[in-house]
């Protein structure tokens, strides 16, 4: 890691010369992108990339929490390095090809520096076998959930069933069969029972289509559908004018 650190991408991350200042993204609300090639790189190198990404924001993040011990209570607790209305957002994407070890305390404490974690993946074998416990650490930090169209019915679903947790439903009991003239049919019984079930199903995940999803905050289970846009309609299909 410090041979990349210092020879590979060392031009990006140097004291005072760097080509990316994180403090000065985070501070002064930047936006910035920073792309993995994942397919391109090996397992190891990937996951290596991401601990040197996730290793530079611990860093500027430790600074924000302040080394002061002694002073003014203004000054040592109540001072924050940028002011703002709303916490920033970090956004790891396609989480599992890069989790690092490291994340579990940044998602503990970068909370009350006001920063959002935001963390989007797959399944979650592939963050468990980088490290279990330093996964389950993350999961815990994070108060809001969303669950979209799912296929994994191991990890993924025991985690999203035990996050959702279980509630009492009333159930049909049965039918009974009424004849007529003109034949027979069924119609519902007067008869229902109450019974404790997952409050998500893996059936339910499985018919979930684009866009639609489920929310899990504090004891809420929420439905929800978000705009999805299919990829050919980003795309303009006029040329823009030339200069």
């Amino acid at each position: 890691m410090l041979s990349l650190f210092n020879d590979i991408y060392g031009h990006v991350f140097p004291q005072g010369d760097g080509e990316i200042d994180l403090k000065d993204v985070l501070h002064n609300d930047r936006i910035l992108v920073v792309l993995i090639p994942a397919l391109e790189l090996s397992n190891p190198e990937a996951a290596t990339l991401g601990k040197l990404y996730i290793s530079g924001l611990r860093m500027t993040l430790s600074q924000d929490l302040g080394g002061q011990l002694e002073g003014k209570r203004e000054d040592v607790l109540l001072s924050q390095n940028f002011a703002q209305k709303f916490p920033y957002p970090i956004i790891f994407d396609e989480l599992g090809a890069y989790f690092a070890s490291g994340l579990d305390k940044m998602a503990a404490q970068m909370r009350s520096l006001q920063y959002m974690l935001m963390i989007a993946a797959q399944d979650v074998q592939s963050m468990m076998d980088k490290s279990m416990r330093e996964f389950f650490t993350v999961s815990a930090n994070q108060r809001t959930k969303w669950f979209m169209a799912l296929e994994d019915a191991q990890d993924t679903f025991n985690l999203i069933r035990s996050a959702a947790g279980k509630g009492y439903y009333s159930e049909l009991f049965s039918v009974k069969r009424k004849g007529s003239l003109s034949g027979s049919r069924y119609e519902d019984a007067d008869t229902h029972h109450i019974r404790e079930r997952d409050n998500i199903e893996l059936t339910e995940l499985k018919a979930l289509n684009k866009g639609e999803g489920v929310i899990v905050f504090q004891d809420a289970v929420v439905r929800s559908a978000a705009i999805f846009i299919p990829d050919k309609e980003k795309l303009s299909s006029t040329t823009p004018p030339a200069d």
